[in-house]
């Protein structure tokens, strides 16, 4: 629990005004643990971000916290500005050139016979794959994954999250919000945690059509895929609602 809000911001731009961005991104994710409504902490976890997608989230929060900041507004209109795009009529590849065949040697066939035994042992050895469209399951509950990111450290979740990733989860939770994000996407928020206060701790993308019979506070059931966790906040691929 974070006792003293002013005093972690201060630590925080401190650790990262000396380069340690990691640092900073630590002590402002640990204070939202206890201040997810302060819209400070995710205006500046915004700046400590890796990734521009991660930028964005942390800017909507903010903005849906605060939605007449002008200092977040700025920001968010900021990444929205397109990137520099490369040229869409590049120089086309050189045609492959046509090698004069020479003369087969002895010791070409034999590697060539060689290769094609190799080939055939591969075969016959290597066990088949599991189908693309089969994926595996994962028994772990919303409520074990928090656990688990409270009691490691950040490289033992890193290794457990890892094993994760991919993996269909079958979880229940409250509709929170149906929202656009910054990249067009409809998402779907849930509220994880009883007595489900209107918390964003999941989102996934869903089709807008499909979303608008939801309203907040809706228990629902839902399967996905694992993505990944972003200052607390959980993300699945390819998600659907039970009935």
């Amino acid at each position: 629990m974070v006792d003293n809000l002013e005093e972690i911001i201060q630590r925080a731009m401190a650790e990262a005004r000396a380069g340690d961005r990691r640092r900073a991104r630590q002590l402002l994710s640990e204070a939202l643990k206890s201040y997810p409504q302060e819209a400070r902490l995710w205006y500046l976890l915004s700046q400590m971000t890796e990734t521009k997608e991660q930028a964005y989230e942390c800017l909507e929060r903010a903005l849906k916290l605060e939605p007449g900041n002008p200092q977040i507004k700025a920001k968010l209109d900021k990444l929205k500005e397109p990137a520099q795009m490369p040229e869409l009529n590049p120089e086309p590849p050189p045609r492959r050139m046509v090698l004069e065949e020479k003369p087969k040697t002895a010791w070409l066939m034999i590697a060539t016979l060689a290769v094609f035994a190799f080939v055939c042992l591969a075969l016959f050895l290597i066990k088949p794959a599991k189908a693309p469209n089969q994926v595996e399951t994962a028994t772990v509950t919303y409520g074990e994954l928090m656990r688990q990111r409270e009691l490691l450290t950040e490289a033992q979740f890193d290794a457990y999250e890892e094993k994760l990733k991919g993996k269909r989860v079958t979880w229940a939770g409250q509709v929170a919000d149906v929202a656009e994000d910054l990249l067009g996407r409809n998402n779907v928020w849930v509220d994880m945690r009883p007595p489900f206060d209107n918390g964003h701790d999941l989102f996934f993308e869903y089709p807008l059509e499909e979303s608008l019979a939801l309203v907040p506070g809706q228990p629902i059931t839902f399967r996905g895929t694992y993505g990944s966790i972003t200052f607390g906040v959980v993300s699945l691929d390819n998600a659907q609602i039970l009935p």
